[in-house]
């Protein structure tokens, strides 16, 4: 069996390979994927590919966007870490899902899942439905039952505060610790990843525009052209380290600024 990961996280992404080879030593990983970029050139590419474990917030956006410009007819495990409510609309005949931090547990009952409903069918991929119209509903789905974290908790001085996320200007990985920035540049530690910050809070109101910052569109001032494709980003309150958008995010970082 042939498994695709498409997973932007090299940690988990090598726990997943080690978990596979686990739960079943023939399982074969053609290639470990990191952007929806890479995806897109990489899947038209082969046709040997029997399983994908795809994780849906990648560095350069949804996972959906592949599924949206690509025809893929083959099952699907998705990594995410919604919440069980919104999971319910993975209950499709080709669609499953782990939720994070991933367990073997987990994983095991999805690759037994596939090998029930798939492998007894001779790989034929006639029987799989349209994927596309299954992502779309779950993306919709997800949409409308995802509620998004309005307050923040935090600590100031000798005390906790509550913070607003309208009171937000950006979040930041700084030398192994996260903050948060406020409209009148209060700096507060917040004990949590920008991975799981990025889980939490609303996509339409913050992006992730590298692996240091995130950031609410109310802080952007305006956006400079920079070097080799790349965008330079002035925000208010202005922080000390640039910001600087990669060539392959820039695309997905403008469409993302022109929506509503």
């Amino acid at each position: 069996m042939n498994v695709l990961i498409i997973e932007d996280e090299e940690n988990l992404a090598r726990q997943l390979k080690d978990l596979l080879s686990e739960i079943d030593p023939s399982i074969n990983v053609v290639s470990v994927l990191g952007s929806i970029e890479s995806a897109l050139s990489f899947i038209p590419m082969v046709d040997n590919v029997n399983l994908m474990l795809v994780d849906i917030y990648l560095s350069d956006g949804l996972s959906f966007e592949i599924f949206n410009k690509i025809d893929i007819r083959v099952p699907v495990i998705f990594c995410t870490a919604y919440d069980q409510y919104a999971l319910k609309a993975f209950e499709l005949d080709s669609v499953d899902y782990l939720l994070k931090p991933i367990k073997k547990i987990d994983l095991e009952r999805g690759i037994d899942k596939y090998k029930r409903l798939f492998l007894s069918k001779a790989g034929n991929s006639n029987h799989l439905p349209e994927l596309s119209d299954k992502i779309q509903r779950i993306y919709e789905k997800l949409n409308h039952e995802k509620t998004y974290q309005k307050n923040f908790l935090l600590p100031y001085k000798d005390r906790l505060v509550p913070v607003g996320v309208d009171d937000i200007s950006y979040f930041q990985a700084d030398y192994g610790m996260v903050k948060c920035v406020s409209k009148d540049g209060q700096l507060f530690p917040i004990d949590q990843s920008l991975d799981s910050i990025e889980e939490i809070i609303d996509p339409i109101l913050f992006y992730r525009v590298n692996r240091q910052f995130v950031i609410k569109r109310e802080a952007i001032i305006d956006v400079e052209y920079y070097f080799n494709g790349r965008l330079f980003l002035n925000i208010n309150p202005k922080p000390k380290d640039n910001i600087i958008i990669s060539k392959a995010k820039a695309t997905d970082f403008k469409q993302w600024m022109n929506k509503v």
